[in-house]
């Protein structure tokens, strides 16, 4: 069954908003637990958490799984039988294949589900690069490798997460949700592009000509979602604290325990979804503007995503890459506004 956010009432909404939070957060840690055990990555950190949270349209989820099923195939029998790159960029190309396909994807759907763009606008930002780390798992240990935890690992997120969610519901009765967060539509296929455009900049600064200076974005989609909020105050200062809290806790962590991998990047995302949440809260008593809830998963992965970018490879390697990656979306959003008279924004 496809919910469509708009049509939901404030405690429906409220609800839904916090099942989307729970699930992800839930499928993540599965598929931690589940990577610690058994050393079998389920499509990378975040790939589980989008899948399960974006259950809500299961189109979506089955669309996500064969876009990345098509770019296997394309690199697996067409790439790397003309050419061997290296490892890094089988992953970028397996990324550029998954942008391309999933705007097609979208271009399809939206003449098969009236708002089907506003309904997967907040989601399909992180969903622009799920494709590419389930094409990178797929390319790694295999096809049935990544896809059986996922058959698993997908339903249990979602069951759970919405039994913990209609427990707290029933419990406390009533939901900070409700006042944090409302529907709202934005312009998503600039979103898109801006997104799309990122990944590519992303690519070409760490993978293309400028590989040898090792720098780094802060994350694929970083560059155009920093873009697409500098007209709202509220969102650029929330990715800009978040990403600090998270930054100078996680190095205070890592100075008394070392971590590394997935053990850092899953403290990261914990610690950014709680200051995401935290900070939201205060900056709404100053705006008394609703955040768009199903955008929010995006603004509580995007810090952690920063953040390990710094922890690993420090400020004067992220910062640059960030401005060349943000330029060239700013030039974008330009281009964009002087076809259509419209700013992309949140």
């Amino acid at each position: 069954m496809i919910v469509n956010p708009a049509e939901l009432s404030p405690s429906q909404y409220g609800f839904f908003v916090e099942y989307l939070h729970t699930a992800f957060l839930l499928a993540v840690l599965i598929g931690y637990l589940y990577f610690r055990r058994t050393h079998v990555s389920p499509g990378g950190s975040l790939a589980v958490g989008y899948l399960s949270a974006g259950l809500f349209f299961p189109l979506n989820v089955l669309a996500t799984i064969g876009i990345a099923l098509i770019s296997f195939v394309v690199i697996h029998f067409v790439v790397l039988k003309i050419w061997l790159p290296r490892p890094r960029r089988i992953f970028a190309i397996g990324l550029f294949t998954g942008v391309f396909m999933g705007f097609l994807w979208l271009v399809v759907v939206d003449g098969l589900v009236e708002n089907t763009f506003e309904i997967v606008t907040g989601l399909a930002l992180v969903g622009v690069i799920v494709p590419g780390m389930l094409c990178n798992s797929f390319n790694k240990q295999g096809v049935l490798k990544t896809l059986v935890p996922l058959a698993w690992m997908i339903p249990l997120a979602t069951g759970g997460a919405l039994l913990i969610t209609w427990i707290i519901s029933q419990v406390v009765r009533t939901s900070a949700a409700e006042n944090l967060f409302e529907p709202t539509k934005s312009n998503t296929v600039g979103l898109f592009a801006l997104s799309a455009v990122s990944v590519i900049s992303a690519i070409l600064v760490q993978e293309g000509p400028l590989a040898r200076f090792n720098l780094r974005t802060g994350g694929y989609v970083t560059a155009g979602l920093i873009v697409a909020t500098a007209g709202d105050l509220r969102y650029f200062g929330l990715i800009l604290l978040v990403s600090l809290a998270v930054w100078g806790v996680g190095e205070l962590f890592t100075h008394s325990t070392p971590l590394f991998g997935k053990d850092r990047f899953i403290l990261l995302v914990m610690l950014s979804f709680s200051f995401a949440i935290l900070f939201e809260l205060i900056i709404l008593n100053f705006w008394d503007a609703p955040f768009n809830g199903a955008e929010n998963l995006v603004y509580c992965v995007l810090p952690a995503l920063i953040a390990n970018d710094l922890l690993q490879y420090r400020p004067r390697r992220v910062v640059p890459g960030m401005v060349i990656s943000v330029m060239v979306c700013a030039i974008l959003s330009g281009i964009l506004f002087g076809f259509t008279g419209e700013l992309v924004s949140i």
